[in-house]
């Protein structure tokens, strides 16, 4: 297995390498098959992967390099005599590379606080059934590959794991509530909402790797079975464009987004219209005005605007176009829940299970276009009627749809063309509403459904962000799941393999702290956390 033509094994052949004590074998052994046979990783085991009659030492260190995670296993013996170079290695690759060094605690192990110190500050697997602890089972299954599948969450069950810490029990999103809660209650968050948003739920939207992969099937480049990865939506929309033009390739694109029919579960959407619901009851600040809260996404499709609606919320939708030039302004008002299954729009009665006719209020509201009033306009004036646009007068929420709308012929920037193209128009026409910029850069950021190597994030950040951001003293967030990483998605996968090295990166550069949380049962705390102070 994993072995080149010259016989080297290649980085990250194995999924885990595992180190272990050879008295605690027949134990490491259970655990290692159920790795292998049920879930379906591959695992370094010593009796499995040396060859008889080579240097085991040579083998080892190959093992060890060609392994994305190492899972130290500790039985009541302490450590075996190899697993410490063994550990010293582990330990410089996670340094250098971000790879993952898994305590794992056999029944009977020292308590936690004896162990070699570096083992004391990483979280740790405790199997204190034996090896056929599904808890302890799950734990690994989480540290090696990032994807929790005790997170899994479902309808109505919004509960957060919980997480071994050095012997310690902890839940992973009481920090991330609270901090967003104050800053909820004590100012305003303005949230990011990125393409991904939703896309690891059972029923959701079809996510950008399955747009790009469409894409390229129609051109022919991908064999219907294929399961690897593929370029972001933006590289193959080229593609498919330079063979049936942009028009063509964007009525694909809607064909696709449109094809999601079915009724939408709460997940990531619902859980945003749900705080915006409870956000609501905020009580009115002493002073200052009023900062509208502010819904950014760069997604085309309608699955926002749907969970808003299903919420009985009113609110405000601008879409900016491609062009740069023009921002569309839907306001949907007269929208009230009237139980779990019905919402009442302009007097109309919906069935929220209705997607055909949730999207048809939509297509059919009201709308203004607001334009640079001539091609030879200086955009600097001040009478410039985008950048003046009144939008603390419009409804809150607002939903800024930043790359355009499916709805709207013509509006999104979907192609790497596209995205240039409105990249320049951006910055030559300085067409984003001056009050959009000041809520940003007096907001606290919130960051989800976003990779931070994310092709849209990226520009959304160097055209819209940026200069906010610098301004701006609030403390930010980015949500990115591991367990929510789309694992066949070069950017996702470099964040998965990389960890350590991406959150110095997001605190660095962008003054982002990134959660490792799931994003929908944090949002569903929030909103009952605010709640709770707040009556609602």
């Amino acid at each position: 297995m994993g072995e080149s033509a010259s016989g080297e094994v290649r980085r990250n052949d194995f999924d885990v390498f595992i180190s272990y004590n050879s008295r605690n074998a027949e134990i490491v052994r259970r655990i290692a098959e159920h790795l292998r046979d049920t879930e379906k990783l591959r695992v370094w085991l010593d009796d499995w992967c040396l060859d008889p009659g080579l240097p085991w030492m040579d083998g080892l260190y190959k093992g060890l390099r060609a392994s994305a995670s190492v899972a130290v296993f500790v039985g009541p013996d302490g450590l075996g005599d190899w697993q410490a170079p063994e550990l010293q290695v582990a330990l410089n690759n996670q340094v250098k590379s971000g790879k993952r060094v898994i305590p794992v605690l056999l029944p009977g192990a020292p308590a936690p606080e004896k162990l070699p110190d570096f083992l004391t500050l990483l979280k740790a697997v405790v199997f204190r059934d034996g090896p056929d602890d599904a808890s302890a089972r799950g734990r690994l299954v989480w540290g090696i590959t990032g994807i929790n599948p005790l997170a899994r969450v479902t309808q109505g069950d919004n509960r957060a794991p919980m997480v071994e810490v050095a012997g310690r029990v902890e839940d992973p999103l009481d920090a991330a509530e609270g901090a967003l809660a104050d800053a909820l209650e004590n100012g305003s968050v303005t949230f990011l909402v990125g393409r991904f948003a939703g896309s690891a739920e059972a029923q959701s939207p079809p996510s950008p790797r399955s747009l790009s992969e469409a894409m390229l099937r129609d051109l022919k480049l991908l064999p219907d079975n294929y399961d690897g990865m593929v370029p972001g939506v933006e590289a193959a929309a080229a593609l498919l464009a330079t063979e049936r033009s942009d028009p063509g390739m964007e009525r694909r694109v809607i064909d696709l987004l449109a094809s999601f029919n079915v009724a939408q579960p709460a997940g990531v959407h619902g859980a945003l219209a749900d705080l915006m619901r409870v956000l609501q009851h905020k009580p009115p600040p002493r002073a200052n005005r009023r900062v509208p809260r502010l819904i950014l996404t760069t997604s085309f499709d309608l699955c926002l605007e749907r969970a808003l609606l299903r919420a009985g919320l009113s609110f405000s939708r601008l879409v900016h176009h491609r062009a740069g030039g023009r921002i569309d302004v839907n306001v949907f008002q007269d929208v009230k829940r009237i139980d779990a299954a019905h919402v009442l729009i302009n007097g109309q009665l919906v069935d929220v299970a209705d997607v055909a006719l949730l999207d048809k209020q939509i297509y059919d509201c009201d709308q203004r276009s607001v334009r640079l009033q001539d091609s030879g306009m200086d955009p600097g004036r001040p009478d410039n009627p985008l950048a003046s646009l009144l939008v603390r007068d419009l409804p809150d929420p607002i939903l800024y749809k930043f790359q355009g709308s499916r709805d709207i012929d013509n509006s999104s920037a979907i192609s790497a063309d596209q995205c240039f193209d409105f990249l320049w128009r951006l910055l030559r026409q300085r067409c984003i509403p001056s009050q959009i910029a000041e809520i940003i850069a007096s907001s606290t950021l919130l960051v989800i459904g976003s990779n931070l190597l994310d092709y849209d994030f990226r520009l959304t950040y160097h055209t819209l962000l940026r200069e906010q951001l610098e301004i701006n003293p609030n403390p930010h967030y980015a949500v990115v799941c591991r367990g929510e990483l789309d694992r066949r998605d070069y950017g996702h996968k470099l964040t998965e393999t990389a960890w350590g090295k991406v959150k110095q990166v997001a605190m660095s550069k962008y003054r982002m702290e990134l959660l490792d949380v799931a994003t929908a049962p944090l949002l569903a705390r929030v909103a009952a956390r605010l709640g709770r102070r707040w009556g609602a």
